[in-house]
């Protein structure tokens, strides 16, 4: 079973996230911050992962680059989420898909499918 990790601030969002790919057969971890998220990719390595660009301390971004610099996670596929536009984050994260928030679950199911196929990583 695939494993994803969330990395929102938002615990009803974290948790509704959770509750849908449980039923999709995922496992599914969180983290509320970015520096959590990195603390996290010491012990899990997952097929994909999905992150908010606004995180209180470490932003998004920052998080982003820091999982592409680490030759240990640099292949994850990233999906990043944001209220704001994509322009703002297009040339300063390398990701799979963005998605502008309010999303569609279904297009997000559509595409954690999608990136999540070709890797298949559990706890390291």
């Amino acid at each position: 079973m695939p494993t994803l990790l969330v990395v929102d601030d938002d615990p009803a969002m974290r948790a509704l996230i959770t509750d849908i790919f449980a039923d999709e057969g995922y496992s599914v971890v969180t983290a509320p911050s970015g520096e959590a998220g990195l603390q996290m990719l010491k012990n899990v390595q997952p097929a994909l992962i999905i992150a908010d660009v606004r995180l209180p301390g470490m932003n998004g971004v920052t998080f982003c680059q820091s999982v592409h610099a680490d030759p240990q996670t640099a292949t994850i596929p990233l999906v990043v989420w944001s209220a704001g536009s994509e322009a703002a984050v297009e040339h300063q994260c390398h990701y799979a898909a963005f998605l502008s928030k309010p999303f569609d679950i279904d297009k997000l199911i559509q595409i954690v499918a999608r990136y999540s196929r070709s890797t298949d990583h559990n706890v390291i």
